[in-house]
């Protein structure tokens, strides 16, 4: 599929799981983004997404300033209504959230 993450095309309710690993940190606003993830899952479907937490003793990855601690990821997967199953650290530095529409 081709297209813009703030405008899915796809249609409302038509996929069961969204994996977004290591990106969402560069995107902005996140809202809109969740947003539309909620849109094209089905009633049940599941979003997991792999991040870099804030952490300042980390050596790897993105800069600090535009990782996406996994408190404000947690408020910004409420705020969009999907519901977080499941959090886990890989590590210190790298996390796992699951949230179901």
């Amino acid at each position: 599929v081709k297209g813009s993450i703030d405008n899915i095309p796809l249609p409302d309710d038509s996929i069961d799981i969204v994996l977004a690993s290591l990106v969402l940190h560069e995107i902005k606003p996140l809202s809109t983004t969740l947003q539309q993830i909620k849109r094209v899952l089905k009633d049940g479907g599941q979003f997991m997404c792999l991040e870099y937490e804030k952490d300042e003793s980390a050596i790897e990855g993105p800069p600090m300033q535009i990782r996406v601690p996994s408190s404000v990821m947690e408020q910004e997967l409420e705020n969009a209504g999907l519901n977080i199953t499941q959090k886990i650290f890989l590590r210190k530095d790298i996390y796992i959230i699951t949230a179901k529409k």
